[in-house]
């Protein structure tokens, strides 16, 4: 009786081995995977050549086993030549080798990403390019390629998904999944479906997040549109549905569900909100402007003012303008404003419409924060509140300075006030810096070079 598996095999025929497997592996597909990633070779002598010159690269780009960030994206440009000659493989319909070069590819990015100083994002850019060739290319083996090509690519997709390698950058695989199940059918489902059941505890963030849209692409290929539109409508909750749902709703020009689906994030439990929200804001003023609703973008723009987004008021003004209401509408306008908006961004409304007498009092009120910001345009306005207020802003400033970039920037502030008509304000300054600060000769050197101007 052998004592070891080794001993055992020695004795089997390599026939009867054979056979073993084949029959085994019948209803094992985790063993057949296994075993075709394992000991499958090379369909083509282009992907050894690829894989020993990307090992070279690298060898050749690490530095006592660093690779640094400018290393990092040589390396890079060397895989996206590779791309580049995945993508032509295709164009030839020599889909196996262009699946076999962008399979390694993609280990290779992961590898770095754990390795490598990736902070340029040239490596997620290459990753993203990657991912690209092997959608395409799983495609056009769905369309195109023989039954055994579809296997191979499914199986040693699968294998390659669970790989150590996507260990702590789980995403990724999931979205080589998607990638996947065009090729999917009702006799190989199940091999997915157990695959992301072992995946679950292992990749738990990416589970809850990446796993839906793989289950969604799942529907589309086994249950067809309709099932998978019902699925995708259940789980609006995801970002990545809520997107899709939009995407697809823009296209066919459902505009009322687009919009449905934006107001349902941009306004959650009656709270509007930007910040956070700001890609769902834009894609609503993206609905109005293909609608050309004109009250819609008016509106949206009120809204957008209510959430501290300036950049709508420019909007709102040019919509006013091309109907020709904005001088009856404008003063109803800043009242409306005075009472609702934060005062950052009615400050700032306030200066490009240059209504002096109502910024003024709020700058005074706020002179620490503020002064520095308006001074300078309501200087002239006002000179007798403005200037004093900059000059004691200045000598605050300076009293905490240190070093000669502090002591310039003082300067510069000084400068400023003489710019907006404050020379005497600016001699009382220059004047108090030098007598409180004999000692800091930088200071009163960064002072002489000043006071020439006054």
């Amino acid at each position: 009786m052998p004592k070891t598996l080794k001993e055992l095999l020695k004795k089997v025929s390599k026939e009867d081995l054979i056979a073993y497997l084949e029959q085994y592996t019948e209803f094992d597909k985790d063993l057949y995977r296994g075993l075709l990633t394992r000991f499958s070779r090379p369909v083509d002598g282009e992907v050894v050549e690829m894989q020993e010159d990307i090992a070279q690269l690298i060898t050749s780009h690490t530095y006592r086993d660093f690779i640094s960030e400018r290393n990092c994206d040589e390396i890079c440009y060397g895989l996206q030549e590779y791309v580049q000659m995945a993508h032509n493989r295709i164009d030839q319909k020599r889909y196996m080798v262009a699946y076999a070069m962008g399979l390694h590819l993609l280990k290779t990015c992961m590898v770095l990403a754990s390795e490598a100083d990736s902070s340029s994002g040239c490596l997620g850019e290459t990753t993203g390019e990657v991912l690209e060739l092997l959608e395409r290319c799983c495609q056009m083996v769905a369309n195109y390629g023989t039954t055994q090509e579809k296997e191979t690519v499914f199986n040693q997709g699968l294998a390659l998904a669970e790989d150590k390698v996507f260990d702590g950058w789980g995403g990724t695989n999931y979205e080589l999944l998607e990638f996947l199940c065009p090729l999917l059918t009702i006799e190989n489902a199940p091999q997915l479906e157990t695959l992301l059941e072992r995946m679950a505890p292992r990749f738990e963030w990416s589970a809850k997040s990446d796993e839906p849209l793989v289950r969604l692409a799942m529907k589309q290929q086994l249950e067809g549109e309709a099932a998978a539109q019902a699925y995708l409508l259940s789980r609006l909750d995801i970002e990545a549905f809520r997107t899709k749902a939009y995407e697809k709703a823009f296209a066919q020009k459902d505009y009322a569900f687009a919009v449905k689906l934006c107001r349902e994030v941009t306004h959650k439990d009656g709270q509007q909100s930007y910040h956070w929200n700001r890609v769902w804001w834009e894609r609503l003023l993206a609905v109005y402007e293909a609608t050309k609703d004109v009250e819609g973008q008016k509106q949206w723009a009120m809204e957008n003012l209510a959430c501290g987004n300036f950049t709508a008021y420019e909007l709102l003004k040019n919509l006013h303008q091309a109907d020709g209401t904005w001088e009856d509408v404008y003063p109803d306008l800043l009242e409306t404003w005075a009472k609702t908006l934060n005062t950052s961004t009615y400050m700032q409304i306030l200066k490009e419409e240059q209504a002096w007498s109502r910024l003024l009092p709020l700058v005074v009120e706020r002179a620490d924060s503020a002064i520095l910001e308006y001074g300078p345009v309501l200087g002239r306005y006002a000179p007798e509140v403005v200037h004093p207020l900059m000059g004691d802003k200045i000598r605050s400033i300076c009293k905490t300075a240190d070093n000669r970039g502090q002591y310039r920037y003082v300067c510069q502030l000084i400068d400023t006030l003489i710019d907006c008509g404050g020379k005497g304000e600016a001699k009382k300054v220059i004047v108090d810096l030098r007598c409180t600060y004999p000692r800091r000769r930088a200071l009163q050197e960064e002072l002489g070079r000043v006071e020439k101007k006054v």
